[in-house]
């Protein structure tokens, strides 16, 4: 499985996205996917925990960006505003904003 985005958070999860269309959640702990996140269409070039861990936002070649639920796993919203694949997402501090770049 080719991995594109890897972030850690103090709660000892890992966030991945990767070329096989998914996010992934996992323990450090027992090293296994806790959660797998699948709606995108093309590569999650990037993956991001919101400050408060309670949700993740992915972004991909599909040109979309998706806010997740942590707790069950459902996309609670897809921006599909970009015309080029999403590069790079990243929440504020506070968690109230999430932005994203791509090749456009």
């Amino acid at each position: 499985m080719t991995v594109w985005s890897v972030e850690a958070c103090s709660k000892g999860l890992a966030l991945t996205g990767s070329r096989d269309t998914t996010a992934r959640l996992w323990s450090l702990e027992q090293m296994y996917p806790l959660r797998i996140f699948v709606g995108h269409k093309q590569d999650v070039t990037c993956a991001r925990f919101h400050p408060k861990i309670t949700y993740i936002g992915t972004g991909s070649y599909d040109k979309a960006v998706r806010l997740w639920s942590i707790t069950d796993g459902a996309s609670v919203r897809v921006f599909s505003d970009h015309v080029s694949p999403v590069l790079s997402i990243a929440f504020s501090p506070c968690g109230k904003y999430l932005a994203s770049g791509g090749k456009s």
